[in-house]
Parts: C-alpha cells; sequence; structure tokens
C-alpha cells in the first residue's frame, strides 16, 4: 500500500495454528490506512505457508534465514516499514484483534501530540472465556501516570501496559534511538522498551478492550517457561537499578525484587506468598500499594482458614460416613446361609463413597452358583468386573479362600468404575477370615494387569475364574484366553450373560456357542427366553 499512515509489526514463529485468524483481524479493521508488514523467524511449521496463502495488497512478508529472536525481528521490521508511515502498530501472531482497534487509537494520537504511545485493555481468553481484562487500572476506569511515575509504576509491578496492542509515534521512537534490546528475550523485550518510552514521551490508556490474548493452557512460548522468565525478569530489575540510580531509590528496587518474588510464589506454598506480601508491604513506598498489599494478605490468610475449615470438614465427613457404613456392613459378615446373603446383600445401603453393595445378578441363577462354588470351596479365587462389588461380597462368604483377587476397570460402560475410596469396603469383606483380597483397577486386557495378577498369585494357580468383564465379542474372549491359562487343573472358569442379549454391544453368547464345546459345561439360564443375563460354567 502507498503512503500508509500506520505500519503494522508482527513478527511469528511457529505460529500455525492461530497466525490465520490474527491476520483476518488485523486485515478487518474499521480503519484500513495502514501496512501489514509479517516476519517468521524461521518457523519449523507452516506457519510460513499459511500466510503466503493470505492474499491483500496491505502485506508485505519477510522471512529470517535462521532464528533471530523477538527483539532483533522487531529492529527489522520498523526499518522496512514505508518512511512515510506516521504510526507503529504492535501485534502477535496468537492474538485476535478487535476491528476498531486501529481507529480507536489513531485517533487518540491524532488528537493528543503530547503523547507518544498509548495502549488499551485486553482480554484474557482461555480457549473458552474470558477470564480477566488487563490492566486493573484502565479497567476501574483510571488513567495512567507521567513521567517518572509512569516510569516507575511500569518497574515496580512490571508492564502496565498491555504491549500487544500498543501504538507510538514513529518519530519519537526515531528521534530518541530506541530499540528493542536483545539482551531480554520473550516478554521482558517488550518490558524494556516500553521503560524506556516512558522516559521520553507520555503514554496513553484507553479504556476500551482493544484485543484478545490467547491463554489456553496448552500454548507455547517463551512466557511459558517460568524459569527462564523469572531469570531474565530479575536481571531486568537490577539493569535498570544500576542504570537509573537517581530514579530508582533502593527502596523502590527492592519492592520491585519483592514484586517479582511475589509472582514467582503465586502458585507455590501460602508461606512463599504469605512471606513477599509482607515484604511489598513493608518496603512499599506508596500508600495506596500498601493498602492494596494488606488487602491481598488478608485475602490469602482468609483462604487459607477457608480451605482448612473445609478439608477439616470433608475429613469429618468422609470419617463419618466410613463408621456409619462399616457398621451397617458387620451385620452382613455374619451370615452364612445363601438364600439370606443374596437377600440381603442388594439391601446394603452406605455413605458417601461406601454406598450400595449389588449383585446384579438374577437372584435363582446366582444362587445356584454360589451352591456350586461353596461345594468346590476354591482355594484362590479371580473375578473381572468388580462392578458394585455383589459377588465378591458373596465369594467372601461362601467360600474360605486363601486369595481373592477382582479386577476392574477404573471407569467405563463394561466397569464398575468404582470410586478408589470404596476399596476400604471391599477389603472388609473378609475382614474375620485368614483371606487375602487384592483389587485392581485396571484395565484387563493390559499386559501390566495381568503381570500385576501374577504377581498376586505368588506361583499358585486360579481355582475359580469367573468373567463379567468386557461383554463385547472381542472383549470377553481375550480375557479368557489370558487369564484361562492361570486357571487350575480342575478349575471352574464361569462366563455372565451368556444368553443373546436385548443390547447389540453384549456378545458374550456369540463367544459362549464357540467355546463351550471344548470343555464340560453347564449352564445355568433360569427361563428359556430371557433376553440377558445367564452363566456359563466350564469346568477345566
Amino acid at each position: 500500500m502507498k503512503n500508509p499512515k500506520i505500519s503494522i509489526l508482527l513478527p511469528t514463529f511457529n505460529g500455525e495454528s492461530t497466525i490465520v485468524e490474527t491476520i483476518e483481524s488485523l486485515l478487518s479493521q474499521t480503519c484500513s490506512n495502514f501496512e501489514l508488514l509479517i516476519c517468521d523467524d524461521a518457523s519449523t511449521d507452516r506457519t510460513l505457508e499459511l500466510i503466503n496463502e493470505i492474499s491483500d495488497s496491505r502485506i508485505s512478508i519477510f522471512q529470517n534465514d535462521k532464528n533471530r529472536g523477538l527483539a532483533d525481528t522487531l529492529n527489522n521490521l520498523i526499518q522496512q516499514s514505508d518512511p512515510k508511515s506516521k504510526y507503529i502498530a504492535m501485534a502477535e501472531h496468537d492474538d485476535y484483534y478487535y476491528p476498531n482497534r486501529l481507529e480507536l487509537q489513531q485517533y487518540f494520537l491524532d488528537n493528543n501530540p503530547e503523547y507518544g504511545m498509548v495502549s488499551g485493555i485486553a482480554d484474557h481468553w482461555d480457549g473458552d472465556k474470558i477470564t480477566i481484562k488487563f490492566p486493573g487500572l484502565l479497567v476501574e476506569g483510571r488513567n495512567y501516570p507521567q513521567g517518572i511515575d509512569m516510569f516507575k509504576l511500569n518497574y515496580l509491578e512490571q508492564l502496565k501496559v498491555v504491549n500487544t496492542c500498543m501504538m507510538f509515534r514513529k518519530s519519537v521512537h526515531h528521534e530518541k534511538q530506541l530499540k528493542w534490546s536483545i539482551k531480554y528475550p520473550g516478554v521482558s523485550v517488550d518490558w524494556d522498551y516500553i521503560l524506556k518510552f516512558s522516559l521520553v514521551s507520555n503514554i496513553g490508556g484507553l479504556h476500551q478492550t482493544l484485543v484478545r490474548m490467547d491463554r489456553r493452557p496448552e500454548r507455547k512460548s517463551i512466557t511459558r517457561d517460568k524459569k527462564l522468565r523469572f531469570s531474565i525478569s530479575r536481571m531486568l530489575i537490577r539493569d535498570f537499578y544500576k542504570k537509573f540510580p537517581n530514579i530508582i531509590s533502593k527502596i523502590d528496587f527492592q519492592y520491585a525484587m519483592a514484586t517479582q518474588g511475589y509472582i514467582e510464589a503465586k502458585n507455590k506454598r501460602h508461606i512463599f506468598r504469605l512471606y513477599h506480601t509482607l515484604s511489598m508491604i513493608i518496603m512499599d513506598p506508596n500508600s495506596q500499594r500498601r493498602k492494596k498489599a494488606i488487602n491481598n494478605l488478608i485475602n490469602i490468610i482468609k483462604k487459607k482458614l477457608r480451605n482448612s475449615f473445609y478439608q477439616y470438614r470433608r475429613q469429618i465427613f468422609k470419617s463419618l460416613a466410613w463408621h456409619l457404613s462399616y457398621k451397617r456392613l458387620r451385620p452382613l459378615l455374619k451370615i452364612k446361609d445363601i438364600n439370606t446373603l443374596i437377600a440381603t446383600t442388594d439391601s446394603f445401603v452406605g455413605y458417601g463413597y461406601y454406598d450400595r453393595i449389588m449383585m446384579h445378578q438374577k437372584t435363582s441363577e446366582i444362587k445356584q452358583l454360589a451352591e456350586i462354588i461353596k461345594r468346590n470351596n476354591p482355594k484362590t479365587i479371580v473375578e473381572i468386573g468388580t462392578k458394585k462389588g455383589g459377588t465378591l461380597f458373596l465369594w467372601s462368604r461362601v467360600t474360605s479362600a486363601r486369595k481373592i483377587i477382582s479386577i476392574d476397570l477404573p471407569g467405563g460402560e463394561f466397569g464398575g468404575g468404582y470410586h478408589p475410596q470404596k476399596k476400604k469396603l471391599y477389603k472388609h469383606f473378609v475382614i474375620d477370615k485368614p483371606t487375602r483380597m487384592h483389587l485392581i483397577q485396571r484395565d484387563s486386557h493390559q499386559e501390566e494387569t495381568f503381570n500385576l495378577l501374577r504377581e498376586y498369585l505368588d506361583g499358585n494357580k486360579i481355582d475359580f475364574l469367573f468373567i463379567d468383564g468386557d461383554h463385547t465379542y472381542n472383549g470377553v474372549k481375550k480375557d479368557f484366553e489370558m487369564y484361562s491359562t492361570l486357571v487350575n487343573k480342575n478349575g471352574i472358569i464361569a462366563f455372565h450373560d451368556i444368553v443373546p442379549h436385548f443390547r447389540s454391544s453384549c456378545q458374550v453368547d456369540k463367544f459362549w456357542e464357540e467355546i463351550k464345546g471344548q470343555f464340560k459345561n453347564k449352564e445355568i439360564i433360569d427361563e428359556p427366553n430371557q433376553t440377558s443375563m445367564g452363566i456359563g460354567l466350564l469346568f477345566v
């Protein structure tokens, strides 16, 4: 474009996921008198390819022969800008610019010649919603201070100007011989530039939102490398203190370092946040900020007390739920009669994590199976599919098994998906016996699960294997093929749901028809025309 009034600088590196949206938001501005200078800093993805696919006369594309970093790229871009352009607008490849951004900023600079730079408010977007608006000073409707006060604001509290949507006069940049420093990579490039700019010109702030900044958790940039970012920030604070001792007092420097410490401690333990907050209160030369820091400290203490209270309350409820649930369970542990066991098991209702025990079986069918298992009295029992723990409870009552092992998915259609806390209830099924119980919350089809089971067996064979997990054809087949190899001679393998099921996803019947002829078998089916349930036994 000939004689543009605004030159937009857009450096980019590996921005293929967002670059198109960013460019389109810039090309759709209500103000059209601009040029867009894009420089790809040796991206290794499709960024450059996507940029080249966009056709617009206002775009000029450059490419670095190697990765030169943000500062060097920006310095080169401003040299490439049209000599007649009046303003420089900053942009980043992963941000979205609202349509009136350039128009509002140009109008401000045109009508306020005493200001050399203007920025505005930014939305922080997490991929789903706007989480915060920044900076709070502009959001609250206040204005930036000027001169030394503006410099100190940015030095002490770190970058109160939204760098990704700032616009400044090119004349100030050239006349004051400003540059982006290669010494400070990442976000500190802009921080350094704004600090230097605030010493030579006024900076204005619009009370309008100009940009939506991408703050999705998966976003990767140098600003996400916290260790590096913090190190660079500390370096910059020290450098400016040494360079401007007549402006930055010792207490200002200490406060700036305390602010940095607080930023670093935000995600750490409360004690670190408390320490740095107290440091900020003691050293802060500004009474308004001191008041804010005191309020911050009070909020930290309140949050800590609130969390402690909730944690204590949860612990009390959890403990109460367990005691009440176990109190209800104990009478069932004394029952030996199969009919009574089956009748009372489904009636158990606990509290919280320990809510129900359920069989999910036809009464007449599970009764017949229980009688067979009781007569055989297997010493090692393995079941695939714990679910609500009903059959697990039954095996623990009708046998004197030395080991009972139950495998269940952590969740999903074919698993009980019981909360890990429920293990505590299930393991008390055998509290009055020398029986060892092991609960494995894993996919039964995984090799790791098979190996873990073998460890629990400790060289023993399985006397009774109950397959009631994945009900698909391939699922039940794999369970059989994997675990039947561990079944003892004269052992029993039982399958649940062997009749043709009303749900097409349940295909145990198909595998049962294939396998039953290879062994002595028995079918336990309550009614000839039922559309679910049924138990098949193989006598190995």
